[in-house]
């Protein structure tokens, strides 16, 4: 990847494609570094922090893009990097970026959901609220006693879950289109395979019961922190996660967030939304199952219960 698409002049991978793939090749290469203990491009990881955070100025830099997705999507790696090294000014940053993409959910069109296109604000689609839910979850997960950002993202994924953009067959198309009449429905534009997973994602982190830190991920034993290692979440220490070896305890489903009819007049909840829909209709969210947070190195490495192949 490096030999055939980075370029060193530009700090990014394939500079004249889109700028969100570096962000997700970015998280690649973190994970990898996670996987292995190794920090072979640790160096290489913090140069193209620092060159891309400088982009788009109009938004304040840090990843806060003119698109909510491209935000997501470095953001999710800022976390990763926040995993890797205890830095607490990568998390800072993705805490920043969460605050950014929020200010983009309304309430109306479509009874919720956040835009994609900043400038426009034309268009809700699966991906910018599918990486938003998983940001959420993902912060959640870092901040002990956090209420807040899981109820963002269980707002998410209810809106989701009645938004209509769900199919058929139970996947997601890419939006929604809207009539005259104010009335959202499923565009019926393609079934894009990152609309499938990240919301994988996005669901196994708002189930993670307790916060995942450092301490709790693996590998981290190679790698010598960029600032002091903090000892515990960043906000108060927590008991040790129980170990993999132990079944997850049951866990029933928790009471849905309280709605407001603004957001902002409401910061630790989004306005829970249903919105009406030509092709599919709301249907009420799923229990909630959980796993101990040390079986959950990375958020799509959970354990689940094994699946028989077809």
């Amino acid at each position: 990847m490096n030999t055939k698409f980075y370029s060193a002049t530009d700090a990014i991978w394939s500079p004249s494609d889109p700028w969100w793939l570096s962000g997700v090749a970015l998280t690649g290469v973190i994970d990898y570094m996670r996987k292995t203990g190794t920090a072979d491009y640790l160096d290489q990881v913090k140069t193209i922090i620092r060159e891309q955070r400088k982009a788009w100025p109009d938004g304040g830099g840090d990843f806060r893009a003119d698109s909510t997705d491209d935000t997501g999507w470095w953001a999710l790696a800022m976390v990763r990097m926040y995993d890797l090294t205890g830095d607490r000014a990568f998390l800072d940053i993705s805490v920043e970026d969460e605050a950014y993409m929020y200010k983009y959910w309304t309430t109306s069109p479509c009874g919720g959901g956040m835009y994609v296109d900043i400038k426009a604000k034309t268009y809700k689609n699966a991906i910018a609220n599918q990486l938003y839910m998983k940001l959420a979850a993902s912060l959640h997960n870092r901040f002990t006693n956090d209420t807040m950002y899981l109820s963002r993202a269980k707002t998410a994924w209810s809106w989701l879950q009645g938004s209509g953009m769900i199919n058929s067959e139970n996947l997601f198309n890419d939006g929604l289109a809207m009539d005259s009449d104010g009335t959202c429905f499923n565009n019926h534009l393609p079934v894009w395979t990152y609309n499938q997973g990240v919301i994988l994602g996005a669901l196994v982190g708002a189930s993670t019961p307790s916060p995942l830190h450092p301490s709790t991920l693996t590998p981290h034993r190679a790698l010598p922190p960029t600032s002091p290692q903090p000892n515990s979440s960043p906000t108060r220490s927590s008991p040790p996660p129980p170990p993999c070896s132990q079944p997850p305890p049951p866990k029933t489903a928790p009471p849905p967030s309280p709605s407001s009819p603004n957001p902002a007049a409401s910061p630790t909840s989004p306005a829970a939304a249903t919105t009406t829909s030509k092709s599919s209709k709301a249907s009420s969210p799923t229990a909630w199952p959980s796993w101990p947070p040390s079986c959950l190195p990375m958020e799509m490495t959970a354990r689940r219960p094994r699946i028989k192949p077809f």
